[in-house]
Order: C-alpha cells, then sequence, then structure tokens
C-alpha cells in the first residue's frame, strides 16, 4: 500500500523548500504519488533509475554542478547505493560488494566530510 497523498505532499513539500531540483528513483509502488508529484513538476528532474548506485553518480554531478539532489529509495536499497561512493570520493578502483564494515566506515567518512563543510 502506498503512502497517502498527503504525507507525500508534505514531504515533496520538504524537498521543495531545500531547493531540491533534482529527484531520482526506482519505479516502486510505496511512495508512487511522491514520484508522480515530482514528474509533474516543471520545476523538478525526475532521474528514474534502474540501480540505487545510479543515484550516487547523479547526486554527485548534481552536487558538483551547484544543485540540490535527492535520492528516493527504500532502506534496503540504501547499503546498495554506498557502493560507488568510494569510486566517487577519490577515484579508487575497488571490486564489489563492499563488507558491512566498509559500509559502516563510509558512512562514517561521508557524515565527517559533510560535517567539515559546514
Amino acid at each position: 500500500m502506498p503512502f497517502s497523498v498527503t504525507n507525500s505532499r508534505l514531504i515533496y513539500d520538504a524537498l521543495k523548500a531545500c531547493d531540491v531540483k533534482i529527484i531520482s528513483a526506482l519505479p516502486e509502488t510505496w511512495l508512487v504519488h511522491l514520484i508522480r508529484m515530482a514528474d509533474e513538476d516543471p520545476g523538478m528532474t525526475l532521474v528514474r533509475l534502474a540501480k540505487e548506485e545510479e543515484g550516487v553518480g547523479i547526486s554527485a554531478g548534481a552536487h558538483l554542478a551547484g544543485v540540490n539532489s535527492a535520492m528516493r529509495m527504500q532502506n534496503h536499497g540504501f547499503l546498495a547505493a554506498i557502493n560507488p561512493i568510494p569510486l566517487t570520493l577519490d577515484g579508487a578502483e575497488r571490486s564489489y560488494p563492499l563488507t558491512s564494515e566498509e559500509h559502516a566506515a563510509i558512512v562514517v567518512a561521508v557524515k565527517e566530510r559533510i560535517d567539515r563543510q559546514k
């Protein structure tokens, strides 16, 4: 069952208030209203993904261009999305998949990097 239109609108309005211009998302039914809102908004670019990892590249490119973006995914997609972050951070070659310890270390490193930029 998807989230309600009302709750989807609250989330979408919060994204707009944060000046998000690009939303990347996999097609799925839980957040169908949120995806539809982004698709119908001429001020928003919706990038439809085949894999969560693709959203990291979209968001990294948007950041480099000075554009705020958001990746919409389910909780299990978060772990899949982390895999390309080491490539984004330092361009190092890496074989997949990452271990859970590496995932945790990356999350900490990204948070520290974001905190330093504030």
